[in-house]
Order: structure tokens, then C-alpha cells, then sequence
């Protein structure tokens, strides 16, 4: 008979009440692989991964991404510059710009866009909108005369990592102890 590590109940494997949970013993986010279902119940499960689980993976999220170890769900990473440009950082930490950026200057004998995106088809897409508010626009003779670039972020992206939480030794501690208990 197994119980729960953290709250002491007993864990019912039988198909019908069944209160266990597969659990990764260090948390797939941050590519844990090993499994078990002999350690926590399902409520317990719930609330370690909401909790500390969360704070440890969100901390340890720069290094994930930029590592890529092999996990269920993969998830990239948003980092802004000084200049409050927001880059996804894309797994193995190729930078990709967030969103289009669209700057309109007006002045008195014309308007004009400058439109940085991530491909030809959002520019595309920015250019049938405009289409909408500006109709005698002709978006064939603008895509010819487009010019491509490729930016380089020329400022270092910050990352700040603490693990002074409270939350993160819980997690830290949990790890620890879910892979002694399974692995004897």
C-alpha cells in the first residue's frame, strides 16, 4: 500500500477511484523524462506542479529554450530590448522579432509606412489592410520594390534568473526526494 508523499493518503490504483496521477519526477518542462505514479495523489500532483513546480520551470525557462532538451510540450521564450522590442526566443535561441512593427509618419504631402515584419506573407497580410483604409494603394508595385533585411540585435537581451524562492527549494526538494523514494 503506497501514500501520498505529501499529504499522507492512500493512493487507490484500481480503475474506479483511482486518486494517482503519472508524474514526472523532475518536471517536463525542464525535460525530465522519468515517470511514476506511486508517489502523489492527484490533488497533491495538481497543486506542486501550480505551484512550485511553475516557479522552478519558469525560472529555469531561459535555459530550457536555449538547451532544447527533449520534452512533451516545447515552448519558446519572449525577451525584450532596451528598446522595448519583444523577440521570441525560438528553441536552440534563434531570436524572431514578436510582432509586426508598423511606424505611420504624416505630414502634410503624404503618409507614410514602414512596416518591419517576419516575412513576406505578414507583410503581405499589413498591406491588404491598408488596402482597406487606403484603396488606391497598389500592393503588387509596393511588394516589388520591397527591401529585404535581416536585423541583428546589436544590444545584449537581459535575462534575470533568482533562486532565492521559496517556492523553487520546494520544488528543488521535492525532485529530490521523488527520485530517492523512486529509485531506492
Amino acid at each position: 500500500m503506497s501514500k501520498c508523499i505529501k499529504c499522507g493518503c492512500e493512493l487507490i490504483f484500481d480503475g474506479i477511484n483511482k486518486n494517482t496521477s503519472i508524474e514526472h519526477i523532475i518536471p517536463n518542462a525542464i525535460g525530465g523524462k522519468l515517470k511514476s505514479s506511486k508517489l502523489l495523489c492527484k490533488k497533491c500532483n495538481s497543486d506542486y506542479g501550480r505551484e512550485c513546480d511553475y516557479e522552478l520551470c519558469k525560472q529555469l525557462m531561459f535555459f530550457t529554450v536555449m538547451l532544447n532538451p527533449n520534452r512533451d510540450r516545447k515552448s519558446s521564450l519572449i525577451l525584450k530590448t532596451d528598446k522595448e522590442e519583444e523577440y521570441d526566443i525560438s528553441l536552440g535561441g534563434k531570436p524572431i522579432l514578436k510582432a509586426p512593427k508598423i511606424i505611420k509618419e504624416q505630414n502634410e504631402k503624404y503618409i507614410k509606412y514602414k512596416i518591419t515584419s517576419r516575412n513576406i506573407q505578414e507583410t503581405t497580410k499589413i498591406l491588404k489592410n491598408l488596402k482597406k483604409k487606403y484603396p488606391q494603394l497598389d500592393i503588387d508595385s509596393i511588394k516589388s520594390n520591397l527591401q529585404k533585411s535581416i536585423k541583428f540585435i546589436n544590444k545584449p537581451l537581459k535575462v534575470s534568473t533568482r533562486v532565492n524562492n521559496t517556492l523553487i527549494f520546494q520544488a528543488i526538494y521535492k525532485i529530490a526526494l521523488k527520485y530517492y523514494i523512486e529509485n531506492g
